[in-house]
Formats: C-alpha cells, sequence, structure tokens
C-alpha cells in the first residue's frame, strides 16, 4: 500500500566536487615533492677490501678519468670548486662530501680536489669505493 502524502525522497550523492578535490591533492602532492634524482655518470671507482655501506652526504663530487670534475651532476672547474662548495655547505649541519673518484684519475688530481673541500668547509670527507671481489 502506498501512502499519497509521502513522496520518496531520491538518494543522489554529486561525484563531481569529491573528483576535484582529489585532483587538486594530487596536484598539490606533485608540486611540493622533491625528486632528488642523481646524474648517472659511469665512473670505475677502485676497490677496496675495507669499504663500507655508502651514506647520503651533503656534496657529492664526482671526479672522471678525463680530468672532469662534477658537483651534484653539474660540470666544475677545480678553480669554481671551493665557492660552489662553499656555498652548498654553508648554513648546512651537515657538512660531509663524498668524492667518486675515477680508479684512473691521477692523485694529484684528487688531492687536490680534497684539499678544495676542506679549505671550503668541508669536515667529514669520504672516498667512494666498491667491495673488493673475493677469489
Amino acid at each position: 500500500m502506498e501512502f499519497e502524502g509521502r513522496a520518496r525522497i531520491g538518494g543522489h550523492f554529486d561525484i563531481a566536487p569529491l573528483v576535484d578535490v582529489v585532483f587538486l591533492l594530487l596536484l598539490f602532492f606533485l608540486l611540493t615533492s622533491t625528486y632528488a634524482a642523481r646524474a648517472v655518470l659511469e665512473v670505475d671507482v677502485p676497490s677496496s677490501a675495507t669499504s663500507a655501506p655508502a651514506r647520503e652526504t651533503a656534496l657529492e663530487i664526482v671526479l672522471t678519468a678525463a680530468g672532469e670534475v662534477r658537483l651534484d651532476g653539474a660540470t666544475v672547474t677545480l678553480e669554481a670548486l671551493p665557492a660552489a662548495a662553499r656555498s652548498r655547505l654553508d648554513g648546512r649541519a651537515d657538512r660531509s662530501a663524498s668524492v667518486r673518484a675515477d680508479a684512473d684519475t691521477a692523485v694529484e688530481r684528487l688531492v687536490a680536489v680534497l684539499d678544495v673541500l676542506r679549505a671550503a668547509g668541508a669536515t667529514d670527507l669520504a672516498l667512494v669505493t666498491r667491495p673488493r671481489a673475493e677469489p
């Protein structure tokens, strides 16, 4: 039996505002996220029997076999390295730096880069190596 005085109330749920909110949240997270992708540069690092797992450092310097110096992926000259390293280390609590040198890099060049980093204020220097293969 159906009563005439009662009208049926239709349940309608509008999904458009929900889609708008989800889209805005997605957009917010995409714009505020930082992606710290390191530039991949093939460097044949020397092997070491006492190598330890690498940790994240404030600066990453790469020395290629051709003598090129890269600071966090950007090529710099040895003369411009002190100012660039100092500007990246200023105001940071972590003043560490890692040097990834090719096995064919001249020792003199490696020592010059380490001296520049110490003069720029880096206190914890690490030389990146790979574990030596056991015979």
